[in-house]
């Protein structure tokens, strides 16, 4: 059974802004002495940033089951062979990329035990955790040590591994798994050893997908009503790292209420303003309609041409952009400023810049000279297109009813 095709647009609609985020939240620069300029970048590095890796597997969660009518022994064997090229063989790759560059730039030991060659990409036992509104610890798996950013990927693989068991759990009644799940994300709880984000986001995603549940009509018609208390929330994260620190805020036993919500209403969030970008709804009378695949009027302008056709370089951007040789060589602003109250401020907008222009076009370029090497890179994803917008511009309208706005 195919997606909707307004809901895989408006998942297409969000890789970019996400892996953008993702790379403004990982930026180099130290945090202004400035301010109002400090809690700008703290809002847009933590506050809106702590959805991404929940929706982010939400997403995965919900495209891998969401096409899916039965699930047996053969059709998983499948799905992992397919998986080995297009995730397993990238994160192998990209750990060895970063390794290198690492090596290269004095940043680790250039010869490490043979028995420890394992580490580049798991790093066994660790002394990261989560932790519950109650105090209660929740170990996750380690970064590897070849390329910490890339512990998404490798969690991919391990909620992979688990589809059949998140298979039997999704496909129950979600009136009872949602609510389970949701306290789960709310809480922080996760599996030992493994952690909470990538197991709790991708069982939603599972059961969306499962029961056909569309939240992405769900988000456009809260809209403001989740919008804004995400945003107000995200406000108040960004003023708590300020005055308390990221690990109070992170690991306090309280304070990470503060977090999980912010994450939580903000995945919903994210799709509230995707839908309502590319989408708008014709109203007849008093009666309104809600989003659908026959009604979803296309909004055609530039903002959404350009983030659809730039979703393809999310994935590239997402394992690229933490590379040392980035960021050692493109703070021009070092050069040109002094004065410590802008020079760090100056920093993070001309890299946030030049990562957010450069790693496109890096993309393009090799997709067009080096497509083959490209698609090993990304696991295929470099070739994937999104329908033309233009053809957007056949869809009509047909009365339904929606709930109002808040």
């Amino acid at each position: 059974m195919a997606l909707d095709s307004y809901v895989s647009r408006t998942i297409a609609w969000l890789q970019f802004p996400m892996a953008a985020l993702v790379t403004l939240m990982h930026s180099p620069t130290s945090p202004s002495p400035v301010a109002p300029v400090r809690f700008i970048e703290e809002f847009i590095c933590c506050g809106l940033t702590r959805p991404l890796m929940p929706a982010f597997f939400l997403i995965s969660g919900y495209l891998f089951f969401g096409t899916l009518q039965n699930f047996h022994p053969k059709d998983y064997l499948g799905k992992m062979a397919r998986k080995s090229r297009t995730l397993l063989l990238p994160y192998i790759i990209w750990c060895a990329i970063f390794s290198i560059s690492l090596i290269v730039y004095g940043d680790i030991d250039p010869g490490p035990e043979p028995g420890s060659l394992i580490r580049l990409f798991w790093a066994g036992e660790s002394s990261m955790y989560t932790v519950t509104p109650f105090g209660y610890k929740i170990t996750d798996i380690a970064y590897p040590d070849g390329g910490g950013h890339l512990w998404f990927l490798r969690d991919l693989i391990v909620m992979m591994l688990l589809t059949p068991a998140i298979w039997f759990f999704a496909r129950l009644n979600p009136k009872i798994t949602i609510p389970i799940v949701s306290l789960a994300a709310l809480t922080n709880a996760g599996i030992p050893g493994i952690g909470s984000t990538s197991v709790v986001w991708f069982t939603m995603g599972a059961i969306f997908g499962i029961h056909r549940i569309d939240f992405v009509r769900f988000s456009y018609r809260l809209g403001a009503c989740v919008i804004i208390p995400w945003l107000l929330l995200g406000a108040v994260f960004a003023y708590m790292v300020i005055e308390y620190g990221w690990h109070h805020v992170t690991y306090g036993p309280k304070s990470i209420m503060v977090s999980t919500l912010d994450a939580y209403i903000g995945v919903f969030a994210y799709f509230a303003i995707a839908s309502r970008c590319l989408y708008h709804l014709k109203k007849e009378g008093r009666a309104t309609i809600s989003l659908s695949e026959d009604n979803a009027i296309y909004r055609a302008n530039n903002l959404n041409k350009i983030l659809l056709r730039l979703a393809p370089v999310s994935f590239f951007m997402y394992v690229i952009h933490p590379l040392p040789w980035i960021d050692r060589h493109i703070r021009l602003t070092d050069y040109l400023i002094s004065n410590p109250d802008y020079k760090e401020t100056a920093a993070f907008v001309s890299v946030a810049i030049l990562k957010l222009t450069l790693i496109p076009l890096l993309f393009f370029a090799m997709r067009r000279y080096t497509p083959r090497l490209l698609s090993i890179l990304t696991g295929g994803r470099s070739s994937r297109t999104f329908q033309s917008p233009e053809k957007l511009l056949t869809l009509q309208s047909e009365k339904l009813t929606e709930s109002p706005n808040c």
